[in-house]
């Protein structure tokens, strides 16, 4: 035989003990899904190893932010220098920008 709400008064009692994770508690509020740990473990690696790259891209060039990686001061002296190159292109009415950029 079951007991009415003993369920619910188990996860609130095991939820409150201590050493628990807040993932794992979190797990335990919402209704675990089955993950596997080396799905988990991976995907903690490349976080830590790559830049913050976004999973539902839908381009490969929308997958990293290159402002992001660079930051903003490396970014502002990037662009300006693209910018300036362009623009001088457009002037010269040159189709080899890539060559331009790269020196």
């Amino acid at each position: 035989h079951s007991v009415v709400g003993a369920g619910d008064v188990m996860m609130h009692s095991v939820s409150n003990q201590e050493g628990i994770s807040l993932e794992n508690k979190k797990g335990m509020e919402e209704g675990a899904k089955i993950v596997n740990p080396n799905d988990v473990a991976y995907e903690s690696a490349r976080k830590m190893m790559l830049p913050p790259y976004d999973v539902n891209a839908d381009h490969p060039s929308k997958v990293y932010n290159a402002q992001a990686i660079m930051g903003t001061t490396a970014w502002d002296k990037v662009s300006r220098i693209v910018e300036k190159v362009l623009s001088k292109k457009v002037e010269d009415d040159e189709t080899d920008v890539v060559a331009s950029l790269l020196g």
